[in-house]
């Protein structure tokens, strides 16, 4: 009996089933298969997949099988795997998902992210920020300059020239700031003039 049940595959389009399994290959083909259907059906299961599963190709799966879906609680939680620990090997395809569903990301995790994760994960940071589809304030920005300027003198030369160019990035994000206050000081300035 308990070979059979070793051997049991559930419906391909079954997640709960599949979750019960435990088994990654299973859980991946119950994804693939949720993903060719209506996956607004399974967002529940897809979700809970993505905020607790341990499997980095698990994750990756999840997070794809959403990545059209526009939806709020998707951004949150793919925006809370970020900072977990757990996500290192992840954070890439998370970001990637983040930036398809056109999300924004606050500064803090970005640069979080520039710190502590692999190329590709910074490199999709680096592009939030370039793209500026940041969430933040003047006190945000400024401490994350600050970490910012302490990796620029990382011995990781990869990370040490993202710093770098992070740091530019968000040098233009206050100019243009200043910019856009000014003018709308200037037009609310012409606006009473005339009236």
């Amino acid at each position: 009996m308990s070979t059979m049940n070793s051997y049991y595959m559930p419906p391909k389009d079954d997640l709960e089933q599949s979750l019960l399994t435990g088994d990654e290959d299973i859980i991946l083909s119950a994804l693939k298969a949720a993903k060719k259907s209506s996956r607004r059906k399974y967002l529940n299961e897809i979700l809970l997949i993505l905020s607790n599963t341990h499997s980095a190709r698990v994750r990756n799966a999840a997070a794809i099988a959403v990545a059209d879906l526009h939806s709020e609680r998707i951004k949150g939680v793919l925006i809370n795997l970020l900072v977990r620990e757990d996500t290192k090997k992840s954070r890439g395809t998370l970001l990637y998902v983040l930036d398809e569903i056109g999300a924004s990301i606050p500064i803090d995790i970005l640069t979080h992210i520039i710190a502590t994760s692999r190329y590709e994960a910074r490199e999709e940071a680096l592009g939030f920020l370039k793209s500026r589809r940041i969430d933040w304030n003047t006190q945000q920005l400024q401490r994350s300059m600050r970490k910012l300027q302490r990796m620029t003198l990382s011995k990781n030369v990869e990370r040490s020239e993202a710093a770098e160019r992070a740091l530019g990035l968000a040098t233009r994000l206050i100019k243009s700031r200043k910019r856009n206050n000014g003018l709308r000081a200037t037009f609310k300035s012409k606006t009473k003039r005339v009236a």
